[in-house]
């Protein structure tokens, strides 16, 4: 194929290219496409695949779109969660696959088509085909996105990367509209593959290229200006359902802003910059059980290698192709970009850090070696073009072919040892003999998750979960999220952007079961409905439940006679965090009068809960019952609303992050539903955009056919 690919005509070049590009795509993810194996490392099995999991049960078993997500944290946003993508074309996989097969392929595919679109903005900016090939799989296969196959949102977004450099060329070649949609549909698709940090570092590359063209331009700035301006702004707009309940979401969360300290959590050492991009086993590779990563970190997080020959080619363009501007512009950014990666120390980070829009609300520094190693492969491809031109070895051809197949073989032997596999259908079978199966219904609380990470997700090697025994004591193991795969309900959990007012009610707790303290905050899990602990064992097989015959005399929802008011939210969780809270609810102060005077008699009623779906849940009482309150121990959160008995009352937050409303006598249901305003005038504004979108098709289309037909009649008149 490669000989076809060197001696044909453009179109044919192109169409070998992009079978070359599946060829090795299907050779670097064979396991994962055409076999029953998965990825389970980390993130996936810990986040992902239970997310997924989720989404699967209610999008194909329901038949609709979740907008909350009941199963962990006691409730917590699903649309709107910057970790989920209900809304991008990949969450269709979860029609036809099984939950835990679906982030495999959600990683490989995007960098196919990360290494398609590569390939074509080199074509586009006049690279040779053979050298826009070399740049294609240098970045596209390379360490820098298959390393991050853990974090398949992240590897959707970053596979746009570019495509919106190829969008935003195309404008400045030519300015249409019908260009600016075509940027509008590549930004919103970006938005919607759920990466904010991966979306705003393409912004800023988008930007600079941007930027940098314009200024060697005399004459249609501002023409082209408001070409880009409208695809950005058609993009926004079609991300737009998702957009704004994640900006919802981030206003209620413990990640508004993030101190330099984390920010700076992973970041490309100063000793590696050269190791990583030459030899990136020099200190150890987690998938080596005789040579176990040892440097600083994480092994994948600062993974940049893009094949030796791409490095070398990269400086041999910058070096010999430095008048040129766009090889200035690349090799200025490659720089840059690993300057950033290195963090707070190398002195760059840290003013961009408190500079640049955006930036203090992400974690990982390493993370700027997505658009440094792009850079890389660009400016790889003009060394290799310069080469080329230059080479006086015979016949060219034949270095030429052998130059791609050195590259690709580097690229994809590295890269097969990034991300472990194991098999399917082991994988299911351990998770249906796990331990939290045997247990009747409730909420579960893991009192040793830390332990579990410690154990199987190790940053220096994957030799733990080498054997199947391993994964399967890990699968088996109640690690966060895990147990939700079997229908529990969990208070806790993992998840990356957690909700302020649940996050300051559960960091006590989780702090007193890292102290073997659970008895000094007893009544706490009983409002939140624990029924189980659970602790996990290292002796495989052993994880279980702690005192399993004993019962909780907990329960989701209780009508009481008597609680405590307060002024704020935050003092409700203050007080409901201490030792002495003698287990009355903490109702905040609303213009409900009834408040400050609840009746006198005191005591509780336990009362169903019938979850309706994710997003409503009904509570019924008994025929007979008195006034009072009625608490359900989900997490309250904006675009909750309540009913009783069909009439709309007024929400109450109570323990300063859960549910409750006033009831009277004889009420019978009360019901709650989630239909947040964030989330339908986001709808409103992405079919808004999506026909606004349609209609300069169209239009422009409808135009060009008009031209074609005045042009047919003058030629059949002459």
């Amino acid at each position: 194929m490669l000989r076809f690919f060197v001696s044909h005509s453009p179109a044919k070049k192109h169409i070998c290219a992009v079978l070359l590009l599946a060829s090795v795509t299907a050779c670097l993810f064979w396991p994962l496409l055409f076999q029953d194996k998965i990825l389970f490392f980390g993130d996936i099995s810990l986040y992902f695949t239970p997310l997924l999991h989720f989404q699967r049960g209610e999008t194909v078993g329901a038949g609709r779109i979740p907008l909350w997500n009941p199963t962990i944290l006691c409730g917590t946003p699903f649309v709107g969660n910057p970790q989920a993508w209900p809304l991008y074309p990949s969450s269709l996989l979860l029609f036809g696959l099984s939950p835990e097969k679906v982030p495999g392929i959600t990683g490989a595919l995007p960098i196919f088509w990360a290494a398609v679109g590569t390939y074509a903005f080199l074509q586009m900016r006049g690279r040779s085909c053979s050298a826009s090939l070399l740049g294609a799989v240098a970045w596209g296969f390379g360490g820098a996105l298959v390393s991050k196959m853990q974090f398949p949102n992240m590897v959707q977004a970053a596979s746009w990367l570019p495509w919106l450099l190829l969008a935003c060329e195309g404008i400045l070649q030519r300015a249409t509209a019908r260009r600016s949609v075509l940027l509008g549909l590549v930004v919103g698709l970006t938005l919607l593959a759920a990466h904010p940090q991966m979306f705003l570092l393409q912004c800023y590359l988008a930007a600079s290229w941007t930027l940098w063209r314009l200024a060697g331009m005399k004459h249609g700035k501002r023409q082209i200006v408001g070409y880009l301006l409208l695809g950005f702004v058609l993009g926004i707009g079609l991300a737009a359902a998702q957009l704004l309940p994640t900006l919802e979401l981030v206003r209620h969360s413990v990640r508004p802003d993030l101190p330099l300290e984390k920010a700076n959590r992973f970041i490309l050492p100063p000793y590696a910059v050269l190791t990583n991009f030459l030899a990136p086993n020099f200190y150890g590779n987690p998938a080596s059980p005789d040579s176990p990563y040892v440097g600083r970190g994480n092994f994948w997080e600062p993974c940049c290698y893009a094949g030796i020959l791409p490095f070398l080619l990269f400086f041999g363009g910058a070096i010999c192709k430095f008048r040129e501007g766009e090889s200035r512009f690349w090799f200025f950014v490659g720089l840059i970009g690993i300057w950033l990666a290195v963090g707070r120390d190398a002195g760059l980070f840290k003013i961009a850090f408190y500079i640049l829009p955006g930036i203090n609300r992400f974690h990982d520094a390493a993370r700027f070696l997505i658009p440094a190693t792009f850079a890389v492969s660009c400016l790889a491809a003009v060394g290799f073009d310069h080469l080329r031109t230059t080479l006086k070895i015979r016949p060219r051809k034949t270095v030429t072919i052998m130059a791609l197949g050195f590259t690709m073989l580097d690229v994809v032997t590295f890269s097969r040892t990034l991300n472990p596999v194991m098999d399917g259908t082991a994988w299911r079978d351990a998770v249906r003999s796990g331990p939290q199966n045997t247990l009747p219904a409730g909420r579960i609380f893991q009192e040793n998750e830390g332990e579990i990470w410690g154990a199987f997700v190790s940053y220096r090697s994957y030799e733990a979960l080498a054997e199947e025994s391993g994964r399967r004591a890990f699968l088996q193991s109640l690690a966060p999220n895990l147990s939700v795969m079997s229908g529990w309900l969990i208070p806790d959990g993992y998840e990356p952007v957690r909700l302020t007012s649940i996050d300051r009610v559960m960091s006590p707790i989780k702090a007193a079961a890292r102290r073997g303290e659970l008895n000094l905050v007893k009544a706490q899990l009983d409002f939140l409905a624990v029924n189980h602990l659970a602790v996990w064992n290292r002796v495989p097989g052993k994880a279980g439940i702690v005192k399993p015959d004993e019962e909780s005399s907990g329960t989701r929802a209780a009508l009481w006679t008597n609680w405590n008011p307060v002024e704020s939210a935050a003092e409700g969780a203050h007080r409901f965090n201490s030792p002495d809270w003698d287990g009355i609810p903490l109702v905040e102060v609303t213009s409900a009068t009834a408040l400050s005077n609840p009746p006198s008699n005191s005591g509780t009623l336990p009362v169903r809960v019938a979850d309706i779906s994710s997003d409503l849940v009904e509570i019924r009482l008994p025929k007979t019952h008195p006034a009072g309150l009625v608490t359900l121990a989900d997490t309250l959160y904006p675009g909750w609303t309540v009913s009783v008995d069909g009439r709309l009352a007024e929400p109450l937050n109570i323990n300063g992050a859960f549910r409750g409303v006033l009831i009277e006598e004889g009420t019978s249901v009360v019901q709650w539903k989630f239909d947040p305003a964030s989330w339908r005038i986001g709808q409103f504004v992405s079919g808004l955009t999506v026909g606004i979108m349609a209609l300069i098709v169209s239009s422009v289309t409808s135009r060009a056919w008009q031209r074609g037909s005045a042009c047919g009649i003058v030629r059949n008149k002459n």
